[in-house]
């Protein structure tokens, strides 16, 4: 769900398709519960059942031709893709993203998208070495001897 939060926050055109999505939703329940009396015979109240549930199909259709417009579609022969993203604001952004060859910073905010630099690839197939800063620290505070003889 927090996810989903995410994602609506983070683009506009999301919120507007949560929207449209609800007011369908909406419709949808409103076309069904209201209508036939008792007083109607069987046919009548199935025809009616029948129109109603053909709008709201209609209207759920219309929306996902909406919403599969706004999808972002990927290519099969990628040359670009998003290493990493990291979010400053809720409108301000730095992505990695890797075109062909190449590694760039890119800056991104509500109104502009700004090269920052070209970055060094970094080989993910080697892990940084581990730092036992901590560690050391933790070991001479518990033995200030050996600290004072290492140190001399």
């Amino acid at each position: 769900m927090e996810k989903l939060l995410a994602v609506l926050r983070a683009d506009p055109r999301w919120r507007w398709a949560a929207a449209a999505l609800a007011v369908v939703v909406g419709l949808a329940v409103l076309l069904l519960l209201g209508g036939a009396t008792s007083d109607d015979s069987f046919a009548a109240a199935a025809v009616q059942a029948m129109t109603k549930t053909a709008i709201v199909l209609g209207l759920l259709f219309l929306t996902l031709a909406v919403l599969k417009r706004w999808q972002v579609t990927a290519s099969r022969g990628k040359q670009m893709s998003v290493v990493e993203t990291l979010r400053l604001s809720p409108r301000q952004a730095l992505h990695i993203v890797r075109v062909g060859e190449r590694t760039l910073l890119i800056g991104a905010s509500d109104t502009q998208i700004s090269l920052l630099t070209d970055v060094e690839p970094i080989d993910s197939a080697e892990p940084p070495a581990p730092q036992n800063a901590f560690a050391d620290f933790l070991a001479q505070w518990q033995n200030p001897a050996s600290a004072k003889a290492t140190t001399e």
